[in-house]
């Protein structure tokens, strides 16, 4: 005797990390399951994940969507994305390459996570990639460093071009 087909199974079978909405629109009048899976996916709030940092010895890191009452509490974006951590202090953002294979296809996905520095330090180190404010951040220094040095550069030429030795 088989089993009976639970929700469970039936969102093993068709959940998707991101959802393709164009391929929902042509299978969503057919299949139940389809729009079902499409639903749920739907009320997930997908701008910050929540990492699973349990296996950051291997290399491996988990992410998922968070949910509504994650967001309502502010997890993964007013306090550290780090399953087990609530951390609120020194929070830095994350662009993540998330790999993984879905039926058989394999995909990679950059997601966003925000991290206290002690869950930080467990990600991989090929895996974090630059924030965005922190490369603006960065880039605007590097400008305000060459306006400074020009700056040193003309003050100098005007010195020596005051300068009683360059009258003769």
């Amino acid at each position: 005797m088989s089993r009976p087909t639970t929700t469970e199974d039936i969102f093993r079978a068709h959940h998707e990390f991101v959802r393709d909405r164009d391929a929902d629109a042509a299978a969503g009048a057919a299949s139940w399951e389809t729009r079902m899976v499409a639903r749920y996916d739907a009320r997930l709030h997908k701008e910050y994940a929540i990492c699973d940092l349990s296996r950051h010895r291997e290399g491996r890191v988990g992410l998922r969507w968070r949910t509504e009452a994650e967001v309502v509490r502010g997890k993964g974006e007013t306090s550290c994305a780090a399953r087990g951590c609530d951390a609120t202090d020194g929070l830095r953002s994350f662009e993540l390459p998330f790999d993984y294979v879905e039926r058989g296809e394999p995909k990679r996905e950059l997601v966003k996570a925000r991290l206290c520095r002690a869950c930080a330090r467990k990600l991989p180190r090929t895996g974090p990639r630059e924030s965005e404010s922190t490369r603006i951040k960065r880039e605007a220094r590097k400008k305000a460093r060459k306006i400074l040095e020009a700056r040193a550069r003309a003050k100098k030429r005007r010195r020596r071009e005051e300068s009683p030795d360059n009258d003769a």
